[in-house]
């Protein structure tokens, strides 16, 4: 116990309490909710380099994209759609190039492949993917996850029936998930921290 921290930076209010819950016990020891510094200090910047307006990043995997959400992403003009390559599987190159060629304005390959994943979530509205570790990222900077496939719809299937995650199956389901921005669930306090400055010194004073 003696080379355990007596303080512990947790970037939300969950963790706080269970990591309080779970080592209260130990003499001094407290876990504070300063939330994730990089992503307060980067989005302003991050801000500057994207789309204004409603911006879903896309994480592919390598499988394809549905042709619900292929037809959504070509003919809706009120959504920026960036679109992520899995650095393993650059098997939807092709499918991401027709894609820009049908909705150049509205698409972009070139800063969804260049920026880490930690600044695009900092910069979009929604994340979407298939079955990608990315939407735990994303639901820890407070980013609506909007899942399809059979292996997403496995995989993330107890966030989805929580209502946490959206399923979406068809261009309808896809639309209004889009379009209820009121039922994202913002898991992070993550994203800004009250008072940073004031934190820290609050804590090692």
């Amino acid at each position: 116990r003696y080379f355990f921290p007596k303080k512990v930076w947790s970037w939300s209010s969950d963790d706080v309490v269970f990591l309080n819950k779970s080592f209260g016990w130990l003499p001094d020891f407290k876990a504070i909710n300063g939330g994730n510094i990089y992503y307060s200090l980067i989005r302003n910047t991050i801000a500057k380099q994207m789309k204004t307006g409603k911006k879903v990043l896309v994480t592919l995997q390598g499988i394809g994209i549905p042709d619900f959400v292929k037809k959504f992403i070509a003919e809706h003009k009120d959504v920026f759609w960036y679109l992520r390559l899995h650095p393993r599987y650059p098997n939807d190159v092709a499918e991401v190039k027709s894609l820009h060629v049908l909705n150049p304005d509205n698409t972009d390959m070139d800063l969804s492949n260049k920026l880490s994943l930690y600044e695009l979530l900092a910069g979009v509205d929604y994340h979407m993917t298939c079955f990608s570790g990315s939407a735990l990222e994303a639901e820890l900077a407070g980013i609506k996850n909007i899942i399809y496939g059979n292996d997403g719809a496995r995989s993330y299937k107890a966030k989805i029936n929580s209502g946490l995650y959206d399923f979406v199956d068809n261009e309808r389901s896809l639309e209004l998930s889009l379009n209820h921005t009121d039922s994202i669930t913002q898991s992070g306090d993550s994203i800004q921290p009250v008072n940073t400055e004031e934190l820290i010194k609050s804590v090692f004073s």
